[in-house]
């Protein structure tokens, strides 16, 4: 099953995006900050859901530490946050995010559906709705 790794702190996003991914067959990890979300990159994340401002460690430290380590320098991640600053966001493409929306600007479906084409074309088996 292929795991998405949701790092969100609104308990209401966490739980419209979780049940959309489950629907479609994705296992969820869920952290709230960026530190337990460190922790969870021991499950084995198949692709990253991250927010920026979150508490305890910013999702932009967190992708900093994702980067520097061997084993999840290639992990995609795509970014969903309240900013659309666009010299945050050439900061985050140095970063090698995959994309990024802004949460007011984007539907969920859309942010899954490149999710889900991103999976699908790196031969990942992904049921399509």
């Amino acid at each position: 099953m292929i795991k998405v790794l949701i790092v969100e702190d609104s308990p209401g996003l966490v739980h419209a995006i979780s049940m959309k991914l489950k629907s479609l067959k994705f296992e969820c990890l869920i952290a709230t900050d960026g530190e337990e979300a460190l922790l969870r990159l021991e499950e084995k994340p198949d692709i990253v859901w991250l927010d920026i401002y979150l508490p305890k460690m910013s999702g932009f430290e967190f992708l900093k530490k994702v980067r520097e380590s061997k084993e999840t320098s290639k992990l995609p991640v795509v970014v969903v946050t309240n900013s659309a600053g666009e010299e945050m966001r050439a900061e985050l493409e140095k970063l090698g995010i995959l994309d990024f929306f802004v949460k007011a600007e984007t539907r969920l479906e859309d942010i899954i559906g490149r999710i889900t084409k991103h999976l699908e074309e790196n031969s990942y088996a992904v049921r399509q709705t």
